[in-house]
């Protein structure tokens, strides 16, 4: 028996989740033995298989869509995080070497 879910996602991510020249849904197809096919209409996914089947299509649907906006929209805030931490160690170091320098 047949099952179909539809997964609503943000055209953003949509090449994302596709990969280059299909590979990352291909993979996906195969690995969950569904039927994925894109709606560039309604931006949605149609997934068809067995209802657990079809679920995991789904979640890792959801991931991949995750990740696309981790790594698109918090990498400038690990670099903010990350320039910071440079600049108080910079400084740590610099505090160092003057107490050094005064003893």
């Amino acid at each position: 028996m047949t099952d179909t879910i539809y997964v609503y996602i943000t055209k953003e991510s949509v090449g994302w989740i596709i990969g280059v020249k299909g590979f990352r849904i291909k993979n996906l197809k195969n690995d969950t033995h569904t039927d994925i096919t894109y709606n560039n209409t309604d931006n949605y996914f149609k997934i068809e298989g067995t209802i657990e089947d079809i679920h995991n299509a789904r979640i890792i649907i959801q991931d991949l869509e995750k990740s696309y906006y981790r790594k698109n929209y918090y990498t400038n805030l690990y670099n903010k995080q990350k320039i910071m931490n440079d600049t108080v160690l910079s400084l740590r170091r610099m505090l160092d070497r003057h107490s050094n320098i005064m003893e």
